[in-house]
Parts: structure tokens; C-alpha cells; sequence
């Protein structure tokens, strides 16, 4: 599942994108929360191309980008996957990998190791207490770009690009992910819904920067 409480599809893998990455804007300097599993901030800019360097891990049918110092840094004995280093990139890595860990086990959509601590987390925790959720069955998905803006909060926002293979069609989801206790999390946004937007046309037409797993 990609956003909380709806419903996703998901897709086989395609081609990785290659460009090295040239980064311009400064953004959000190093927070004093050391990284839990040691990663240095790095890079402090936002990506304007398609990081290198990336190894495309499948979850399910789903992949998700690993870059070396980068993270993830942490691969739990349930196999879940977290802890990113405190930088943009880190950032659309960590969204990316919220997506994927929700292909394999929908409540890792409220897991603390992945979500921020905030009332929605709670809430849907609490419910998914009483009716656990299920994945739901339907064509296969794949990141195919991305965009990252910072917020004033000091919040990241990463808008991913969704292509459903059996249809082609795309969509964007918009995640915003916090630094806390260490890590990147997801802000449960109110209600527990990230709401798709429909993509026509191109990647690029979307004004997002194409990049995709292999």
C-alpha cells in the first residue's frame, strides 16, 4: 500500500535511471539527532537528477533503492528496512522505502520505525488494532520519478511517480517525511489518506525527474 488507508496496485521493476546526480539549492542543515544507525548528513542539497550509485532491492514484486552511505543502514529481522542518512536524498530514499515495506505487510504503514509519533498514527493504529488491514490484489506498480521540496516546518515533501504496468496509467504521491529520533519518518497526514493525482503525459512532462529500479 502506498498511502495509509487506500487502496494500490503494485508493478514489476524497470530500468534504474543512471544520471549523476547535480545538486544546487542548500536545504535543511544537519538536525543535532544523531542518525540511529551512525550514517553521516551528507549532501545537503536537493537532487535535481536521478542519484547514482543506487542498488534496486525487490519487496515483493516492488523495488526499492539502497545507496551506499546513504542507507538504508538498518535491515530488521522481519525484514523491514530503515535508517537514512539526514539529507534530501535521504529523504526520497526513505519514502521510497515506506512504499515498499507496505507491499510486503500493510501494517508497516503505522510502524513506529517508519512513521512519525503524531495523533494520526495513533488513530490508525488503534483501528488497524480491531481490523487488521490486508493487501489488495490488482495490477503491479513501480516508482518511475520523483520530486522533493523543503517545507517550512523543515519537513521534506517527496512526490513519487507511479506507473501501473497492466495499464500504463500513472499517478503522484506526495509524502511528507520528518526527521525524528534519528531517522526519517512519514507524517501521517489527517485522516490517514494520501490522496493520488493523476499523471498525463510524460515523466518529464509532470515535472518530475524520471528515475526507476532495476
Amino acid at each position: 500500500i502506498f498511502w495509509p488507508r487506500g487502496d494500490s496496485p503494485q508493478d514489476d521493476p524497470t530500468s534504474p535511471g543512471t544520471a549523476e546526480t547535480t545538486n544546487t539549492a542548500t536545504t535543511v542543515p544537519p538536525d543535532p539527532v544523531a542518525s540511529i544507525c551512525g550514517l553521516e548528513p551528507g549532501d545537503q542539497a536537493i537532487p535535481t537528477q536521478a542519484p547514482e550509485g543506487a542498488t534496486w532491492t525487490l519487496h515483493g514484486t516492488f523495488a526499492a533503492p539502497s545507496i551506499e552511505g546513504v542507507g538504508p543502514g538498518i535491515t530488521a529481522d522481519d525484514g523491514l528496512t530503515h535508517c537514512f542518512a539526514q539529507s534530501p536524498t535521504g529523504a526520497l530514499l526513505a519514502a521510497i522505502n515506506y512504499a515498499a515495506m507496505g507491499q510486503v505487510d500493510p501494517l508497516s504503514s503505522v510502524d513506529p520505525r517508519l512513521v512519525a509519533d503524531t495523533p494520526e498514527r495513533e488513530a490508525l493504529a488503534d483501528e488497524y488494532a480491531s481490523e487488521p488491514p490486508t493487501p489488495t490484489e490488482g495490477g503491479t506498480v513501480q516508482v518511475v520519478g520523483f520530486t522533493l521540496e523543503e517545507q517550512s516546518t523543515g519537513d521534506i515533501a517527496v512526490t513519487l511517480g507511479i506507473r501501473v504496468s497492466d495499464t500504463g496509467t500513472m499517478f503522484s504521491l506526495t509524502y511528507t517525511m520528518r526527521w525524528e529520533s534519528g531517522d526519517w519518518k512519514l507524517v501521517m497526514p489527517p485522516g490517514g489518506d494520501i490522496t493520488p493525482t493523476p499523471i498525463e503525459g510524460s515523466v518529464d512532462s509532470a515535472g518530475l525527474i524520471p528515475w526507476a529500479g532495476a
